[in-house]
């Protein structure tokens, strides 16, 4: 069986268990019980779902979304570099891709805006509502 401890340790009762533990001929353990009895909070089974590995609790994006952005953006890379452009510098390729990656971006910052604005609105619309309803 596997279970899930929530602790909370103090300096306190940190330094009890030290200096418990640091002087040999020192055995008395009523602040070393006192302290054991303060750390442990909530025990409970192991729940194996709760810690499983996801895309979106690391990097804040599904991966359907953050695969379509690099296929979008592998797309860009892909027609800049092609051989009809490639007869040009590196520097002038260089500021083709920041062109187009800065207004890329330009359009996909108004998109976030326009969904933050939306979410706003209707938080809003329900709090009104919940407030009519209330009455």
């Amino acid at each position: 069986m596997h279970y899930d401890a929530e602790v909370k340790l103090s300096k306190q009762s940190l330094m009890e268990i030290q200096k418990l533990l640091n002087e040999e001929n020192d055995w008395t353990t009523g602040a070393m019980d006192e302290a054991l009895s303060q750390i442990l909070l909530r025990f409970k089974l192991h729940d194996h779902e709760a810690w499983k590995w996801r895309f979106e609790d690391t990097f804040y994006v599904d991966a359907d979304t953050a695969l379509k952005v690099s296929l979008i953006v592998l797309i860009v890379v892909a027609i800049i570099s092609t051989e009809l452009w490639s007869v040009v510098c590196w520097f002038v390729q260089f500021r083709r891709m920041f062109a187009v990656c800065f207004f890329i971006s330009l359009i996909w910052n108004w998109f976030h805006l326009y969904m933050v604005i939306i979410l706003v609105l209707l938080t809003v619309q329900d709090c009104l509502a919940k407030a009519v309803l209330n009455r």
